[in-house]
């Protein structure tokens, strides 16, 4: 039987759902203040707004567009980083307690830097991943078929614009992504050893100062934080490019879109307002497309933490060949020194 690892990259919770849900529900109300407008617009254009009937349109508009923002602020927004925030402490105690009951010739493996990796920025890293994939993933993909709905309720033409815009996406951060992947798992012993001459020069201050070596060991930590601050600087360039690209796309989108529901407007086969309604979906088509980018980028870019993470695991439950002595114990007895050492060796 495969063993259920403690550190899934995916999990299905009611309230991860809810969120997904949520985020939708967010673009289904914008989506729905675009198509106002340009209905709006339609009838302004054609006469059929009088003065009696536009008041309570604009009013309807404005309430509608209202409950979008404070949807999306809400349930796109505030909803999604709280339970990040929640799922990267939970990682963090969890690698915590493996590294508490793991033996100890798996311990000694590797340095006091490696644990602190492993407890700070792989946890978060994995939180952010399981958060991303569990609700940000479902919920903007839920969003692009609402839009791609909207946009054919408008006309299918514009419904197929959109589609190819939202392919468009897909190779702006592909590219960078997997730099950043790669740049991110040759980093990784570097910052170890980092964290590590940190530790030392901590630890031996007191002998450093004595002796007079102050300079051997600020010299020999400037070079490791040297050496691990330009590979970072290589892995933050490749990440934002993956994360920036898709989003600074968006008003080239829009543009196009325009021009489609512009021509359509040319031949007569839509209202002016439909131009209105397909900047705006064009607009919205940015924000899931850029949530579906960058959760691609982090989890390419992250995918080693998981890894190490997992490792952990592995080591921890490994035999230390005292199992028996834990089993056969009282629970209540006060181990002797010698005792007490053997069973969490």
């Amino acid at each position: 039987m495969r063993h259920r690892t403690q550190f899934p990259i995916f999990e299905l919770r009611p309230s991860y759902a809810l969120i997904a849900l949520g985020s939708a529900l967010g673009t289904v109300l914008a989506a729905t203040a675009a198509l106002v407008a340009g209905s709006l617009v339609s009838d302004v254009a054609a006469g059929a707004l009088g003065t009696t009937t536009a008041a309570p349109a604009l009013l309807g508009y404005l309430a509608l567009s209202l409950a979008a923002q404070l949807a999306t602020f809400g349930l796109t927004g505030w909803l999604p980083q709280r339970a990040n925030l929640r799922r990267e402490v939970d990682s963090s105690e969890r690698a915590i307690d493996l590294v508490l009951h793991m033996p100890q010739r798996a311990f000694v493996r590797h340095e006091a830097g490696h644990y602190l990796n492993l407890v700070n920025m792989a946890s978060f890293a994995h939180g952010c991943i399981v958060v991303a994939t569990s609700t940000y993933v479902p919920g903007a993909m839920l969003s692009l078929a609402a839009l791609l709905a909207f946009a054919a309720l408008v006309d299918p033409t514009l419904a197929g614009v959109l589609a190819l815009c939202a392919l468009v996406y897909v190779p702006l951060s592909l590219l960078p992504s997997r730099a950043a992947n790669r740049l991110q798992t040759r980093m990784m012993p570097m910052r170890e050893a980092w964290l590590d001459e940190a530790r030392r020069l901590v630890e031996e201050r007191r002998a450093a100062v004595a002796a007079g070596a102050e300079g051997f060991y600020g010299r020999r930590y400037r070079e490791r934080a040297e050496s691990y601050r330009r590979w970072r600087r290589g892995y933050l360039l490749a990440d934002t490019l993956s994360t920036s690209l898709p989003t600074s796309s968006g008003t080239l989108v829009q543009v196009i879109a325009v021009v489609a529901c512009a021509l359509l407007v040319a031949t007569g086969r839509t209202g002016v307002g439909t131009v209105i309604a397909a900047w705006q979906l064009a607009g919205l088509l940015g924000q899931p497309m850029s949530f579906l980018c960058e959760m691609a980028s982090v989890f390419a870019a992250n995918r080693v933490n998981v890894g190490l993470l997992r490792e952990l695991e592995r080591e921890a439950a490994e035999p230390s060949g005292f199992e028996r002595l834990r089993r056969t114990s009282r629970p209540c007895a006060v181990p002797s020194a010698s005792t007490e050492g053997a069973i969490h060796a």
